[in-house]
């Protein structure tokens, strides 16, 4: 290594060195890790889907898939005029100018020189 202040020196042995063994913050990290794992489990026994998510025939499955094609068809025709309005600006940018702004620009660029 090139020479330097700290080149001979292990600066990684002798930080570990000064730091206890027994950290207060793991006796709480672990705690916390149990009880959160432990309030999930509890959690857990009450998150059941509902008979329409399940797959249930009826009116109220019918009803809810419908709803379902409803939103995604308005989902869809909201983005289908978002890039409709995209593509007309494109096309209008591409577009010719009109006659009289081309001789209006003509005019205020000549009278510039």
């Amino acid at each position: 290594m090139c020479g330097g202040l700290f080149s001979d020196v292990d600066l990684r042995g002798r930080i570990y060195s000064q730091i206890e063994v027994h950290h207060y913050m793991k006796r709480s990290t672990l705690s916390i890790g149990i009880l959160s794992l432990a309030l999930m489990q509890w959690l857990d026994q009450g998150a059941r889907a509902c008979t329409v998510c399940m797959g249930a025939n009826g009116p109220l499955g019918e009803a809810a898939n419908g709803a379902i094609f409803v939103m995604l068809g308005v989902l869809f025709l909201v983005l289908g005029l978002i890039s409709l309005v995209g593509y007309s600006l494109v096309k209008r940018g591409q577009a010719p100018l009109p006659a009289h702004a081309e001789f209006s620009r003509t005019i205020s660029t000549s009278n510039v020189n």
